[in-house]
């Protein structure tokens, strides 16, 4: 529907994230960058996708969200396998959950979207 899109004039299109993901949180908990989770195809369609929307003189905008991976990451898992204070563990913030045996989550906020 890309020249549909251009003949009304849109410059841009805006993707949402695309990558591999266990989609827990709309695709923003990614588990692989370099791969496009198999409900949006492949990465050849995401290659051919963008080759058309720039024959077509659109623009494409892709969300990256390096600051969001999911729990199958391979980093998350380093991380979680790492020491504390091990390199690993560096790429994220970890604190200890409530509870006797730290079973709840660190606090009770909420992410509350509208």
């Amino acid at each position: 529907r890309l020249p549909h899109l251009a003949d009304l004039g849109v410059d841009a299109v805006w993707l949402t994230p695309f990558y591999a993901s266990p989609q827990a949180d709309g695709g923003y908990d990614v588990a692989d960058y370099r791969a496009v989770d198999p409900l949006f195809g492949e990465l050849s369609d995401a290659d051919g996708l963008v080759r058309e929307a720039h024959r077509l003189g659109l623009r494409v905008i892709v969300d990256i969200v390096p600051n969001h991976t999911s729990d199958q990451h391979a980093w998350f898992r380093a991380a979680l396998a790492d020491r504390h204070g091990g390199p690993a563990r560096e790429r994220y913030h970890f604190r200890p959950g409530r509870g006797e045996s730290g079973q709840w989550p660190p606090n009770d906020w909420e992410s509350v979207f509208g």
